[in-house]
Order: structure tokens, then C-alpha cells, then sequence
């Protein structure tokens, strides 16, 4: 069980004292000094319980390209303390992959906004490590210690050496913060990176811990699915590929030689008529150059193509009723349901890469006609760098009977279309049915193919071999293709 120790504002300051003197040096100059107390009050406001204050201190110079470099100070009674801190902690998080992500994207943000975003993140960060230990500060003392002048400080710092509890609370903070890292995989994961990079929209706590456990779910999902999947060919049509760069060379090869054309396609052997500098001889090179004779590689103009697709996840109102979460589930219904959502778009954009693949997320309205405004906004924070490249288009519509129609109608065979729901959608029948249903109703989503008339649902019973099954599914042919592979006319379900 976990203990807590909540400290007045007297021993409060005497451990904040000791803590910022057995801090790193660059965390007592004047540079750093504010940026690191703003940090550990906004971890606080975040959280009022703390398993290692000293980490709010050392990591916001790093997340901000200071070097790591060893302690100056380390008192006899807490040598044993510091060390396991600084292998088990500071420097194992440094080290990760995810640190270096962290780094960029607190860079990115604005210099009033940075305090906050590392603070979120190292507070969520250590109520992850489940720390045997916390001590709960108040906010009033950090800000007092915050706009301390140096005697004061120091006075405080002398204070708390000398006073033994704060030292041995000191001591067993930072054990057992390094005893609990041990026992993690990876101090970071991928909703810390998430959460940094958009702090900034992020300044209330509930949005703040929707994005989180989405993120972490996603995250969870994906180290579960296979690393490749071997998703089957499809044969709905090609697309032209759009260049990246209007200054990229055309996609075609050389096809032939021409006396017309650029220099970067000057046939090398014409420099031979070149003549050196300060010859008096007539250069050939600029006589060939006036007459249009030299010669030069000519590239083949074709336009290239790509195999298209267009995959429509329709998120229908009844979400809304699936914000619940079930006995023994680490995460809502919705929860579960966006996060299956955002893999399953970032993989098959990871895996088809060489296709022209685009996603069009539709958001309709709930049974009181209010949009479902939350799971938007997650959404489009999940997905930013992919609404950036053009790949996702995040919509609101009004009924799931003209989105299907839309779809259909727009993109025909090449089109595929999965409805997200709290429920089973009334709208849906023989004539008009999307590709899958995926059913929010219980702690792992129900998924219904093909005929939904029957409510066959997949026999997948884990959330990975669910998504699973959907990436493959989202492969093969769809209604529509399969309508018109039997004879019958696509569009004219669709007038």
C-alpha cells in the first residue's frame, strides 16, 4: 500500500531547501533556477502528491539541451539515495527513445507554456511508477520558496540539512522511486510525447486525461498487433501520385536524347568541346550552345500511379452513450473505441505507404442533437500530422444514412466504410450497410461484417486480434465492389 506524507509549510520548506541544494548545479543558476520551480508547481497542480520532487528539478534543463552532468553536492547520508536515483532514473530516462521526442516537441512550444507541459508530464510520469512513497506539498510553499532571495534560500538549505527527517524523507523518496522505475519497462510512452506536444490546447484536466489513456491505449494495442501484417492486394483502381515538391524530377527515367532541353540534362560528353580558360581557339561548346546542337538526356514525362482507396470510419452519435467503463477495464468503452480507431489509421498508412490511401472520419450528432465535440477534438490531436499530410479529413455530418450515402456515392467501389457506434444504429439495412459495424457495448468492442441483418459478430475475443481482423478486412473488396462483381449496378443503391 501506498504512503503518503503530508508535510507543513515549515518541513515543506526545509525539504524543498534540501532538495534544491542536492539538485544539479545548472538548476541553481539564475537561467534555470525560475523555469525549474515553475515546473515543480505546475507537476503540483497536477497532482498535490509527489514520489520525487528532485526529478521536477534536474529533468526541465534537460528537456532543454543542457548536458547530464554529475552531482557537486552529495551528503554522506544520502550517497546510497542519489546513486540509485541517477541509474535507475535520471539517467535510464535520458537514454530512452521517447526523451529525445519529448525534447523536440517541448522545444516546439512556446516559453510560457514549457513549465506547464513538463510538468504534466513528469507528474504523470511518476503516478505511473507507482512509487511505495509520496509527499504531498502545498503550492502556497513552492511559490514561497520560488521567490526566496539566495540567503533566504540558503537558509532553508542549511535548515533542511541539518534537520534529519527531512533528510532520511528525502532519502526513502529517492529509493523508492528508483526501486519502483526498476520495475517498468519504459518510463515514458507515447501519450507523455502526446500531451508535450499540445499543451498548449490542452489546459483543462479532462481533456488532458482523455488524450492520455487514448494515447495509452493506442500504444498498448500496437505493441500487441504484429509487428507486419500480411494484408491481402486489392483491385479497385488506380489513382495519379501526387508529388511531394513541385521542384522534385519528374518520376519517369531517361527515354531518349534531344538537342532540347536543360542543363542538369546535358549529356556529360559535351563538355569535351569546352575549351580551357585563356585558350584563344574558338570554343565549341558555346558554337554547338548558339546552334542548338548540343545534346541533352530526355526524361520520360509519364504521370505515375498509385493504387487508390478511400476508407470512411463513420463515428455515430450513440458514442455518447458508451462513455462508461466496465468492471474490471483499464479504460472506457469510447476510450477503447477511439484508440482502436487511431491504429488502425496510422498502421494502415504505415504499411500502404506506397498506396494512395486516404481516411475520411465522420462525426454525426447524439440523440440530443449535440455533436460528439470531445471524441473530435481527441481525435484531431491523435491524428494532427496526419490531417497536416492531407491523409485523415476529420468532418461533423447530421445522419448516418447520408454519410453512408455520401461515401458511397463519392467513391464508389474504392471506397470502404466502418460505422463506430454505442449501438446498433437504426438507419442500416439491407440496401444501405457499411463494410463493418464496430460496437461499443461491452469491454471489448463487437464487430459485425458483411450481413448485418443476421448480427454476426467476429469470434475475435482480444482487442488486438479485433484490429487485426479489421486491417485485413479493410483490404478485401467492398459492398459495393462485391454488388457489382454479381451483376448488380453500385450506384443505383445510392441515387
Amino acid at each position: 500500500m501506498r504512503e503518503e506524507v503530508r508535510l507543513e509549510a515549515a518541513a515543506g520548506e526545509r525539504l524543498l531547501g534540501l532538495t534544491f541544494r542536492v539538485s544539479r548545479d545548472v538548476v541553481r543558476t539564475s537561467t534555470w533556477s525560475p523555469q525549474c520551480w515553475e515546473t515543480l508547481g505546475d507537476a503540483l497542480t497536477e497532482s498535490p502528491l509527489l514520489a520525487c520532487p528532485l526529478l521536477l528539478l534536474d529533468v526541465p534543463p534537460l528537456l532543454l539541451g543542457e548536458r547530464l552532468h554529475p552531482l557537486s553536492f552529495v551528503p554522506v547520508a544520502l550517497r546510497d539515495a542519489l546513486r540509485r536515483y541517477e541509474d535507475d532514473v535520471l539517467a535510464r530516462l535520458v537514454s530512452e527513445r521517447r526523451f529525445s521526442l519529448l525534447r523536440d516537441a517541448v522545444g516546439s512550444l512556446p516559453v510560457k507554456t514549457r513549465p506547464l507541459a513538463m510538468g504534466l508530464v513528469l507528474s504523470q510520469a511518476l503516478s505511473r511508477l507507482e512509487a511505495p512513497l509520496a509527499v504531498g506539498l502545498s503550492l502556497s510553499t513552492v511559490r514561497r520558496c520560488m521567490a526566496m532571495e539566495p540567503g533566504e534560500l540558503s537558509a532553508s538549505t542549511e535548515a533542511g540539512l541539518a534537520d534529519v527527517e527531512s533528510v532520511m524523507l528525502l532519502s526513502r523518496l529517492l529509493q523508492g522511486t528508483a526501486q519502483a522505475a526498476r520495475q517498468v519497462r519504459a518510463l515514458l510512452n507515447d501519450a507523455d510525447v502526446f500531451l508535450a506536444s499540445n499543451a498548449a490546447a490542452l489546459q483543462q484536466l479532462a481533456s488532458r486525461v482523455a488524450l492520455e489513456q487514448v494515447a495509452t491505449a493506442g500504444q498498448v494495442l500496437e505493441e500487441q498487433l504484429p509487428r507486419r501484417l500480411r494484408l491481402g492486394d486489392f483491385d479497385d483502381g488506380d489513382a495519379p501520385t501526387r508529388l511531394e515538391s513541385e521542384s522534385a524530377y519528374p518520376v519517369g527515367g531517361f527515354s531518349s536524347i534531344t538537342n532540347v532541353g536543360t542543363l542538369e540534362n546535358l549529356v556529360t560528353s559535351e563538355l569535351m568541346f569546352m575549351e580551357d580558360a585563356g585558350s584563344t581557339d574558338t570554343d565549341m561548346f558555346d558554337v554547338r550552345f548558339a546552334q542548338n546542337e548540343l545534346l541533352y538526356y530526355a526524361r520520360d514525362e509519364a504521370v505515375a500511379v498509385r493504387r487508390q482507396r478511400v476508407i470512411s470510419l463513420i463515428c455515430d452519435g450513440s458514442i455518447a452513450e458508451a462513455r462508461r467503463k466496465d468492471a474490471g477495464s483499464e479504460f472506457q468503452r469510447s476510450v477503447t473505441g477511439l484508440a482502436l480507431m487511431t491504429v488502425m489509421i496510422r498502421r494502415l498508412l504505415a504499411s500502404l505507404s506506397n498506396e494512395a490511401i486516404r481516411f475520411e472520419v465522420v462525426f454525426l450528432p447524439d440523440a440530443n442533437g449535440a455533436l460528439l465535440q470531445e471524441e473530435f477534438d481527441v481525435t484531431q490531436l491523435m491524428l494532427g500530422t496526419q490531417v497536416v499530410r492531407g491523409q485523415v479529413t476529420l468532418t461533423q455530418g447530421t445522419t448516418i444514412e447520408s454519410a453512408l450515402r455520401d461515401a458511397q456515392r463519392r467513391h464508389g467501389v474504392r471506397g470502404r466504410q466502418v460505422v463506430f457506434a454505442g449501438r446498433m444504429p437504426a438507419g442500416l439495412n439491407a440496401d444501405l450497410r457499411p463494410d463493418g459495424v464496430v460496437l461499443l457495448t461491452g469491454a471489448l468492442p463487437e464487430v459485425l461484417w458483411a450481413d448485418l441483418s443476421h448480427h454476426a459478430p467476429a469470434a475475435e475475443t482480444s482487442l488486438s486480434r479485433i484490429a487485426e481482423a479489421l486491417l485485413k478486412r479493410l483490404m478485401k473488396p467492398g459492398q459495393l465492389a462485391r454488388q457489382h462483381r454479381r451483376g448488380a449496378t453500385p450506384h443505383s443503391r445510392t441515387a
